[in-house]
């Protein structure tokens, strides 16, 4: 972690004083952004879209619809959080690296049933998480690649690809 608490202090407008009643470290502030930000994906992924009574078509569907939307929003694509938290910080401490895997394989899990939901799946429980790494795999290396075209067009043309790959029928919102 390159940044400062000089830096957190002047960003966030805070007193020393302040921060340190409610963090004791820099280490401490980066725990709570990652658990922040994941128990956000939980609810909003995790619980609302992968975890419903949806057709497996629908739930996968709006996952993707939903991670395009995200990036949709940004008037600067910064890439994924998730994907940018464990470029940054997954080697850096295993106390950073065990939450996000823990999350990565949570996802990765909630996909792999959606898959062997689908109508017509005749794929194996390795080979279903196999595909579903790749979605995971395929919706990061899109947010990584608009992170650095700032193109949200390509962006949208690869999530109708990736769509078409899976035959999931809709356009991104």
């Amino acid at each position: 972690m390159n940044t400062s608490i000089s830096d957190i202090l002047e960003f966030t407008n805070t007193g020393k004083g302040q921060l340190y009643y409610y963090f004791d470290s820099k280490k401490a502030i980066g725990l709570a952004v990652i658990q922040s930000l994941l128990e956000e994906w939980r609810i909003d992924l995790f619980e609302q879209i992968l975890s419903t009574d949806l057709p497996a078509e629908q739930s996968i569907e709006q996952m993707i619809d939903w991670f395009f939307a995200f990036h949709q929003k940004a008037v600067i694509h910064y890439g994924c959080p998730v994907g940018n938290l464990i470029a940054e910080l997954a080697l850096a401490d295993e106390q950073f690296r065990e939450p996000l895997n823990s999350f990565m394989k949570e996802w990765q899990e909630l996909v792999k049933k959606q898959v062997l939901a689908l109508d017509g799946n005749q794929l194996t429980e390795e080979e279903a998480a196999q595909e579903a790494s790749h979605i995971i795999g395929s919706l990061q290396g899109i947010a990584l690649l608009l992170k650095l075209s700032q193109n949200i067009n390509e962006a949208s043309q690869s999530i109708v690809f990736l769509k078409k790959e899976l035959k999931l029928k809709q356009k991104p919102k």
